[in-house]
């Protein structure tokens, strides 16, 4: 059984139920396109993820870590489309160790060619949401309106559009107890739908 959380936000992004409005295109990213790593030491990186599969916010162990997660999305085919009617990123996440986690989800603003470091680590982002996940809680489906953010990038004549997830809470605390915390987004579970 999956739980469902709301998310409202004081930076006014819309989220909406998980299965409303499912659009025409389905897009899900390759192993190629989804990189984590580490947020404080620049060349500390896995594309596909940790492990070539682990994607998180937060520390991966017990070091000073801060690791972040991006996804890309191939926009190519909606280039010519001009703009989007609804654009919903859904995700499902799971929480790991000893405190709740605030994430914090951004929309990268330049287009990237590689996923590289530096996209774990630019501050050309403009913040989509953040939201807490509390200790304990496994397997949530989460939904997020990116409608604007993916027209803008479309406008912009970009063919990709990139989404980071980071840990405000392991950039704000660090990792006092030196062990493994924060929260898991699924792989298998990652998909853009566009109407």
């Amino acid at each position: 059984m999956f739980a469902r959380i709301s998310l409202l936000t004081a930076l006014g992004a819309a989220v909406v139920a998980f299965g409303a409005g499912a659009g025409p295109v389905s897009l899900r990213p390759s192993q190629a396109d989804r990189i984590a790593g580490c947020g404080v030491e620049k060349n500390t990186y896995e594309i596909g993820g940790i492990f070539g599969h682990w994607l998180l916010a937060g520390h991966a162990n017990q070091l000073e870590r801060n690791d972040r997660s991006v996804i890309r999305f191939d926009l190519a085919r909606q280039i010519v489309r001009g703009g989007v009617d609804r654009a919903v990123l859904r995700t499902r996440q799971s929480h790991f160790g000893y405190r709740d986690e605030t994430v914090r989800l951004e929309v990268l603003t330049a287009e990237w060619p590689q996923l590289t470091a530096n996209t774990l680590l630019t501050n050309q982002t403009r913040t989509i949401a953040e939201y807490t996940v509390s200790a304990g809680t496994a397997d949530t489906e989460l939904c997020f309106d990116v409608t604007d953010f993916v027209n803008a990038g479309l406008l912009r004549g970009n063919g990709s559009l990139l989404f980071r997830f980071s840990s405000l809470t392991a950039a704000r605390e660090g990792n006092p107890q030196t062990e493994a915390c924060g929260v898991t987004i699924h792989e298998n579970d990652i998909e853009l739908s566009i109407d």
